[in-house]
């Protein structure tokens, strides 16, 4: 009965020791992968921040709304598919699907 004790209790030891251990290696390795989150995030939104200006530039040579399809409703691709090159064309709620 006694030696099932032990038994029990150093099974219990080496799974907390290799626990802790497991969980400095963790650690470890989530804090350095911190950083490079906070890094990969940053130059996400400096990218998205150079694509929205390419749209806005884009769609004011287009001479689209400057805000966009809010205002006038959403878009909707056509339901006559692909174009001849290949790009399926879009429209806004009530205008012409033809060109």
């Amino acid at each position: 009965m006694v030696a099932r004790r032990t038994l029990l209790v150093g099974i219990g030891l080496i799974g907390v020791l290799t626990a802790t251990a497991a969980s400095v290696f963790i650690k470890e390795h989530t804090d350095a992968n911190k950083a490079e989150f906070k890094k990969g995030h940053a130059d996400l939104g400096q990218q998205l921040a150079v694509i929205s200006e390419r749209l806005a530039a884009v769609e004011g040579l287009l001479g689209a709304p400057e805000s966009g399809a809010a205002e006038e409703g959403s878009t909707e691709p056509t339901n006559e598919g692909p174009t001849p090159s290949g790009v399926t064309t879009w429209h806004r709620r009530g205008e012409s699907r033809r060109t």
